[in-house]
C-alpha cells in the first residue's frame, strides 16, 4: 500500500479543513514523521477511507444524494458557499422523504425543504444550485405553477419573440384573436341580430335620446353593409366607406356616429358574449375638436325671429318663446321641451308655471338635478297671449322647425345660448344663472361672461307679442 501525501496548508481552523484521516505512527507506515513547518507534508494511506456502496439509509437515518453538477474542488475557500444536496430521508412510518439542504451564499442560513418524490426535490436542488453557482446574476428563481416542462417552453417562446416587439402575453392574445375569427360562434351571429340584442340590453341602462342615436347609428350602418354579414368580416375599411357616404359632415357629426359604433362594437368584444376578437372601429379615426365660444343670436334677429312666427307660424310661438327667454332645451325628439310637454299633458300647466318661474322636474331635466328658471316679464306676456298646452310647448313639426332655423340661421342650441347670455349680462351672478339654467358656474363664466351688453339685454326682454306692442303704443 503506498501512501498519499497531503501539503499541510498554512494555520486555519481545525473544522474548516474538514475532516480528518487517522494517521498512522511512523513505525506502521514506513514514512518519516511531519515537519512542522508551513511547507510539511502529512502521509495517509489510500485505504483510510473504506469504499462503500451507497444504498438506501435504514430507518430513520439520512442518506445523501450529491447533485450530478456539484463542484468536486474540496479545498477550504474563505465564505464559500455549500453545495445543494438531497438526503433521502427513512421516516417512522417507513416512507421515503427528500430534503433538499444546502448554503446558497455566504454568511446565509442554510435552505432546508423536505418533499414527498425525488421531482420536486431535483427541481427545488438545480434552482438552488443554479443560484448558488451563479450568484443570482442570471437566473433568477420564482415561485410558479408551472412544470418544468410548461417552462422550459415559456423561457424558448420568451428566445423566439427577441427582436419582435411583442411579449410572450401580446403573441399569445393574437393567435387567440385569430382563432377566434374560425369559431363557429363567431360565424353565426349575424350583425343584424347582434345589433338588436345590443339595442334591447342598453335599454334600462341609458337615457331615451342615446339609446335613440347608438340604435339609429347602427340601423344605419347596417343599410349599408347588410344585416346577414358576419361579425367578424366587418371591417375597418366598411366603417371608413359608411361615414364617407355621408358627404360633407360635420366634424362634430363624424366623431358622433363614429362613438355610437364603436360603443355596439365593443359591447361585442367583452364578456360574456366575445362574438368579436377585436373592434374594428378602433381604427377609424375621429377629429380633434377644438373649443369655441357658442353662438347666439343677435338682438334685431331675435325680434324678427318672433314677429315671423306670430305672423306666420302663431302655433310655434310658445315654443320659441320658452327656447329663447327662458333657456329649456329645444330637442324635440328626446329633450326638456318634449318632456316638459309631456308632463303639461298629465299633470296640467298649473304645476310647471307658477309663482313667476317654470319647473323644470328631474325627469324632464337633461343633467337629473331639478331647476327653478325664472320667467321675465316678456315671457309672461307670451305665455298668456299664447297658453301653456302640449302641443304649444312642442309642435313636433320637424320640416317647418327645420326651415324656421334655415331662414334665420339659428345655430345649434343658439336660442339656448342667447338666454343664458342675457340673463348674465343683466343680473351679474353666475351662481344664480347656473342654479336656473342647469349649468356649471365655470362654464358660465367661461362661455357666456360678456357676451351681451346690458343695453342689448334691456332691448332682448323687451320683446313681446304684436297686441301687447299695440296696447303700448295706445297707452303712450
Amino acid at each position: 500500500m503506498s501512501p498519499v501525501r497531503f501539503r499541510v496548508l498554512p494555520p486555519s481552523s481545525e473544522k474548516a479543513q474538514g475532516p480528518v484521516a487517522p494517521q498512522e505512527s511512523p513505525a506502521t507506515s514506513g514514512a518519516p514523521a511531519p515537519a512542522q513547518s508551513s511547507t510539511a507534508y502529512l502521509n495517509y494511506a489510500t485505504d483510510a477511507y473504506p469504499k462503500k456502496d451507497k444504498a438506501l439509509p435504514e430507518k430513520g437515518q439520512e442518506g445523501s444524494i450529491e447533485p450530478a453538477f456539484a463542484s468536486s474542488h474540496k479545498r477550504r475557500v474563505p465564505l464559500r458557499s455549500k453545495s445543494v444536496t438531497i438526503r433521502p430521508v427513512v421516516n417512522p412510518t417507513g416512507t421515503v422523504s427528500y430534503r433538499v439542504l444546502g448554503t446558497i451564499r455566504p454568511k446565509t442560513p442554510q435552505r432546508k425543504q423536505f418533499f414527498l418524490n425525488m421531482e420536486d426535490a431535483v427541481a427545488t436542488q438545480a434552482a438552488w444550485e443554479s443560484e448558488r453557482v451563479l450568484n443570482g446574476a442570471a437566473l433568477r428563481p420564482k415561485i410558479t405553477r408551472l412544470t418544468l416542462a410548461e417552462l422550459a417552453q415559456a423561457e424558448a417562446a420568451s428566445e423566439m419573440l427577441k427582436g419582435t416587439g411583442l411579449t410572450l402575453l401580446e403573441a399569445v392574445r393574437q393567435v387567440f384573436r385569430h382563432a377566434l375569427h374560425t369559431t363557429p360562434k363567431a360565424i353565426s351571429k349575424p350583425l343584424g341580430e347582434a345589433h338588436h340584442e345590443f339595442v334591447e340590453e342598453r335599454r334600462p341602462f341609458v337615457g331615451t335620446g342615446h339609446l335613440e342615436n347608438l340604435r339609429l347609428a347602427g340601423v344605419r350602418f347596417i343599410d349599408f353593409v347588410g344585416a346577414d354579414i358576419p361579425l367578424h368580416e366587418v371591417t375597418t375599411k366598411q366603417v371608413m366607406d359608411w361615414l364617407k357616404s355621408k358627404g360633407q359632415i360635420k366634424k362634430r357629426t363624424w366623431n358622433t356616429y363614429r362613438n355610437d359604433l364603436f360603443t355596439f362594437f365593443e359591447w361585442c368584444t367583452v364578456k360574456p358574449r366575445r362574438w368579436l376578437a377585436d373592434n374594428p372601429v378602433k381604427g377609424v379615426p375621429q377629429y380633434e375638436i377644438l373649443a369655441t365660444l357658442p353662438e347666439r343670436l343677435e338682438i334685431d334677429g331675435a325680434r324678427a325671429l318672433m314677429a315671423y312666427i306670430e305672423t306666420a307660424h302663431p302655433d310655434w310661438c310658445l315654443f320659441f318663446a320658452l327656447c329663447l327667454f327662458a333657456g329649456i332645451r329645444p330637442d324635440m325628439a328626446n329633450g326638456e321641451i318634449k318632456k316638459l310637454a309631456a308632463a303639461v299633458g298629465r299633470d296640467g300647466a298649473g304645476k310647471y308655471f307658477c309663482n313667476g318661474v317654470v319647473h323644470i322636474a328631474a325627469d324632464i331635466a337633461k343633467d337629473k338635478r331639478s331647476r327653478q328658471t325664472l320667467l321675465p316679464s316678456n315671457l309672461v306676456q307670451w305665455i298668456e297671449r299664447y297658453p301653456a298646452t302640449p302641443a304649444a310647448i312642442c309642435p313636433g313639426d320637424w320640416p317647418t322647425y327645420a326651415a324656421i332655423r334655415e331662414k334665420f340661421k339659428i345655430p345649434h342650441d343658439g336660442l339656448r345660448h342667447t338666454a343664458i347670455s342675457a340673463f348674465v349680462s343683466c343680473h351679474g351672478s353666475f351662481a344664480d344663472a347656473a342654479m336656473q339654467f342647469g349649468n356649471s358656474e365655470s362654464m358660465i363664466r367661461t362661455h357666456y361672461f360678456n357676451r351681451m351688453t346690458k343695453v342689448e339685454a334691456e332691448a332682448f326682454y323687451a320683446i313681446v307679442p304684436e297686441a301687447c306692442r299695440n296696447k303700448m303704443r295706445s297707452l303712450q
